[in-house]
């Protein structure tokens, strides 16, 4: 399977985040937005979505956990994590968001310790 590197990330992303623990969707986020930028990251690896299973937001950050499925692969749980930029949703790496000298890409908020952990 042919992966571009916006749908290798989204495997270290989910990995990063597998730790997360949610609860249920959050009707004040825009699903349908984040759920059509998922669908997009992830179709060039010929996955679907199949559900979204949790979504949580805070400010300009969003996470979002999916079960995805190909037609080479049983399904399988993602989580990723979002920000909101002019009008669009990008994916973001813990990696970076946490790191202290991201300055103003890093992650703050309630999100904050359930995406890099307790300061």
């Amino acid at each position: 399977m042919r992966l571009s590197i916006p749908v290798m990330a989204l495997g270290l992303v989910g990995a990063s985040l597998a730790g997360c623990s949610g609860g249920g969707v959050d009707a004040s986020c825009p699903v349908d937005d984040l759920t059509h930028e998922v669908e997009h990251i992830v179709e060039e690896a010929l996955l679907t979505v199949d559900s979204v299973d949790e979504l949580r937001c805070a400010g300009d950050w969003a996470v979002i956990t999916v079960t995805l499925s190909g037609d080479s692969e049983t399904a399988r749980t993602d989580t990723l994590l979002f920000r909101s930029a002019n009008d669009m949703w990008v994916l973001k790496t813990p990696e970076l968001v946490c790191d202290p000298a991201a300055g103003d890409e890093a992650i703050t908020g309630e999100l904050a310790d359930e995406v890099c952990g307790p300061a």
